[in-house]
């Protein structure tokens, strides 16, 4: 009984006397895109994109300068410490002892480098 009833339900809302049996009709909506108008909006997409972009770098690249010139600045603090301390073992012109060029191993400046 409750089978039939549900088949029964089925079948209804299935048919549509204004459709031929076995077919679906499905209504889409058609839009009509003009191409000039569609051209111009992507146009000015692109151009509010590159705006964007553009903006954007001189953002960074003022932070950035923004983070050199705070970096300069705060070693100019420290510069003389570090010539002192540093540069002895650090400096690219300091030429590294004997045992330091046969045994790099037990070189600390080597390990301290790594």
């Amino acid at each position: 009984m409750k089978c039939s009833l549900f088949l029964l339900l089925l079948l209804a809302s299935c048919s549509n006397p204004f459709q031929s049996p076995g077919s679906l009709n499905f209504k889409t909506k058609q839009f009509k895109i003009d191409p000039l108008r569609e051209a111009e909006r992507l146009r000015l997409l692109r151009e509010a994109e590159l705006e964007r972009r553009r903006l954007f770098l001189v953002e960074k690249e003022q932070a950035w300068s923004k983070i050199v010139i705070e970096a300069n600045d705060s070693f100019k603090v420290i510069e003389s410490t570090i010539k002192t301390k540093c540069f002895a073992c650090h400096d690219a012109n300091t030429k590294t002892p004997i045992y330091g060029r046969i045994l790099r191993s037990v070189n600390p400046i080597y390990r301290h480098q790594k």
